[in-house]
């Protein structure tokens, strides 16, 4: 068909919620396309992908590099108008490390067992860890949920209680003095 016939046959489809593709009934409106149509579709791209997944990667690769600066913009104007969504994915981020670091599905800090979620941090044992996060940013849960940082040198603590392992390493035994509690 020449494609003003095309667009046509298209435009009537949609006018009367048929399908585009095939014509028959529009099971998924307000989507343009029926069931059937969009799982044949999604199995010709999955197809498509297997056999070309080098060529697909590379091109979308390509593509965001021509236009990173439009995603980061679209993606700093969505984290300001959802920052409730923002919060809680971190949160949920930040909840999945703690319980990898602490092998526990509640994490409590290693030495006066806090189970409040929201004072409980991860520490470097051996310290330098605001080295590590100054670096990697929010980026350091993110890694340690996707196993791409070791956990045998962290342990899960209270935030008073990384601040005492912070002057225990720094001052030795005068940080003894210091008695938390966790009630």
């Amino acid at each position: 068909f020449p494609s003003f016939v095309a667009k046509q046959t298209v435009e009537a489809r949609k006018a009367q919620n048929l399908c585009i593709s095939c014509g028959g009934p529009n099971d998924k409106l307000p989507l343009l396309e029926c069931s059937a149509c969009t799982e044949k579709r999604s199995k010709r791209g999955r197809a498509y992908y297997r056999h070309n997944r080098a060529k697909v990667l590379k091109r979308t690769r390509s593509y965001y590099l021509e236009h990173q600066e439009e995603y980061k913009t679209l993606r700093n104007d969505w984290f300001s108008k959802n920052p409730s969504k923002v919060q809680l994915y971190r949160q949920k981020i930040k909840l999945k490390a703690l319980q990898i670091v602490s092998t526990s599905e509640l994490p409590t800090c290693v030495y006066c067992g806090c189970d409040d979620i929201r004072f409980l941090e991860i520490n470097h044992k051996e310290g330098g860890g605001a080295k590590e996060t100054l670096m990697s940013g929010s980026n350091f849960y993110w890694a340690i949920v996707k196993g791409e940082r070791p956990t045998n040198d962290l342990e899960v603590t209270c935030g008073p209680h990384n601040r005492w392992h912070f002057y225990k390493l720094k001052y030795g035994e005068a940080a003894d003095r210091f008695q938390i509690v966790w009630k």
